[in-house]
């Protein structure tokens, strides 16, 4: 007996790398060869022989089918209907080579057929040959017959066509013949490319005007995803507001209250999360994070001023703060523009107040306040900059440029920060001498603070309150942790999740209805430079993005500013393009 025992592995794997390309040109020999067939696949006139375990490995149709209890598993012919012969046979081939032609002529009847008989890799390979050959004359019907499909790579491709060219393909008649449910998607979306939000509108009607009667309900919903509040005012009130449809709908008429809130900088974009808040791209118009001064590693004091775009993901220097903002100041935006109030050199404490112009992207200072603060809080409710601080509390006027003084907080504190919240003012601090964290209220309407009666756990720092959607956030300093509280109820709300880094002495703000915390020292006592978002619709945290340099104790707001020209398929030129801006010096 031949004795190989040795010091080597008792066993050994082998593995032909050519196996499996071997047993698809066998079972194409055994077919060609028609050896062993068991089943006939019978299309309309056609026949085609066929071993039932090939069909049933490469398609879940036919392994239910033979496999199951159906009459189909124990006869010998199965007739398919609603499948051309030429798909089949194309599709049985597959079955034997694992390869397929397509072709223009006999794509759309292969991707029926491959839907159907569940061959999904051809259904996918077949989609991925019709969304190369998208045009303007044939985007329509193919998203149509894509979303009849269940195609939803190939629907979103064809969308995102329709949209990008919107201009050209609108011309069509098939477009006008669009139902509201194939139309909303379209001139709801972001990447709707026109160089000017009247654009919309004037494709909105345009659709309306083939069907007056029987559209005009849909016209309303429809008017809620055009973008109001960049339309100029001169077209919101020419073209818009005299429109007779418009005048009759309730809906219409809230919309158009909701646009002149926000043109007069009534409307608190904390408070909802709309569509309509979010300038489309091509416009040339975007929401931007805007960080203001901070200090850095070693504590120096800086005037850069940069905003980032989401839309892009690049950062850009604005104009710089003319004086060194030192600290303590306070930072808040109203329309467009961007303030920044007081602040100490650490030997005196100023009532300066800076305005930043975003529309010709230089700052100018503007009144005084009565009080000089350091500190303190700053937030706009109802068109005006409340000013809260130990100091005392005041109101900026930015029509008139005036400061007023209001009713001063009962209960002094420290380290405070505010926010606006269903029509009321939410100020967060520790109070003198104590370790006792005191939230308070002010009520405008009635010029007169209260007491919050709520308790807050024992922390190490006061946390920063910020307000989104009718809830009140409080960001842990020296942890991740966020305390949710809904106002209205006095309740707390224990399901928000944490933060995914410590940000000590990050700064919060509200941009494109999501909740932002950036900078800070994180959890390693480092020094970063991360913003995190939150998304109260998920309720998780993600980072978006890193500022240039890490910076702490800096301010940060959103503005709507002009970053690019328009880049519709329409645009040229206007002398009135910077109408579009959001700020307005003059009340309607």
């Amino acid at each position: 007996m031949l004795d190989i025992k040795g010091t080597s592995a008792v066993s050994s794997n082998f593995t032909d790398p050519n196996f499996q390309n071997d047993i698809l040109h066998g079972l194409s020999n055994l077919r060609n060869d028609g050896k062993f067939f068991d089943i006939v696949i019978s299309v309309a006139n056609e026949r085609f022989p066929c071993h039932r375990i090939i069909l049933a490995a490469a398609s879940n149709y036919f392994r239910s089918m033979f496999a199951g209890m159906m009459k189909e598993s124990c006869t010998d012919k199965v007739t398919l209907f609603g499948v051309e012969p030429g798909a089949a046979e194309v599709l049985i081939n597959f079955c034997y080579t694992g390869s397929v032609t397509i072709t223009e002529d006999n794509v759309i009847d292969l991707l029926k057929a491959s839907d159907l008989l569940q061959f999904h890799s051809v259904r996918e390979a077949c989609c991925g040959f019709v969304g190369d050959r998208l045009d303007t004359s044939n985007c329509l019907s193919i998203r149509a017959f894509a979303e009849k499909l269940s195609c939803s790579n190939l629907a979103e491709k064809a969308l995102t066509y329709i949209v990008e060219n919107v201009v050209t393909v609108a011309s069509s008649q098939e477009f006008n013949c669009l139902t509201y449910k194939q139309f909303r998607p379209i001139i709801a979306h972001s990447k709707f490319n026109i160089d000017k939000e009247e654009g919309a509108f004037e494709i909105l009607m345009q659709w309306l005007r083939c069907d007056v009667t029987l559209r005009k309900d849909d016209f309303c919903r429809l008017m809620e995803v055009i973008r109001l509040p960049f339309i100029r005012r001169i077209y919101l009130l020419s073209k818009i507001e005299t429109n007779p449809i418009v005048r009759s709908s309730t809906l219409c008429k809230k919309l158009i209250k909701e646009t002149r809130l926000f043109h007069t900088c009534m409307l608190d974009k904390n408070e909802r999360s709309s569509v309509r808040l979010q300038p489309r791209p091509s416009t040339g118009i975007a929401e931007l994070l805007v960080t203001v001064g901070g200090c850095d590693e070693n504590c120096d004091e800086a005037t850069t001023v940069e905003s980032y775009n989401p839309v892009s993901g690049q950062w850009k220097a604005l104009a710089q703060v003319e004086d060194n903002l030192r600290g303590g100041y306070a930072t808040t935006s109203i329309g467009n523009d961007i303030y920044v109030t007081g602040g100490s050199d650490g030997a005196k404490v100023f009532n300066r107040v800076w305005r930043y112009k975003s529309q010709v992207n230089e700052w100018i200072k503007v009144c005084n306040m009565n009080y000089a603060h350091e500190y303190h809080g700053s937030v706009v409710l109802n068109s005006y900059i409340y000013v809260v601080g130990s100091e005392g509390c005041e109101r900026y006027d930015f029509v008139s440029d005036s400061w007023l003084l209001i009713a001063s907080i009962p209960k002094p504190v420290n380290n405070c920060s505010v926010a606006a919240c269903g029509g009321k003012i939410y100020t967060i601090g520790c109070v003198h001498n104590s370790d006792k964290i005191l939230l308070q209220v002010y009520s405008p309407d009635i010029d007169t603070w209260g007491t919050v009666p709520i308790t807050f756990p024992s922390m190490s720092f006061v946390p920063t309150i910020s307000s989104l959607k009718g809830v009140l956030y409080f960001t842990s300093e020296d942890s991740k942790e966020v305390l949710t509280l809904d106002p209205l109820r006095n309740e707390w709300i224990t399901t928000t999740s944490p933060m995914l880094h410590v940000h000590l002495g990050g700064s919060t703000t509200v941009f494109a209805g999501k909740l932002i915390v950036s900078g800070g020292y994180d959890e390693q006592y480092m020094l970063s430079g991360i913003i995190e978002a939150y998304d109260t619709e998920s309720n998780s945290w993600e980072v978006i993005g890193k500022m240039p340099r890490p910076i702490f104790w800096h301010g940060c707001v959103s503005i709507y500013r002009y970053v690019a020209a328009p880049t519709g398929e329409t645009y040229c030129p206007d002398p009135d393009l910077f109408k579009h801006s959001a700020y307005v010096d003059t009340k309607y």
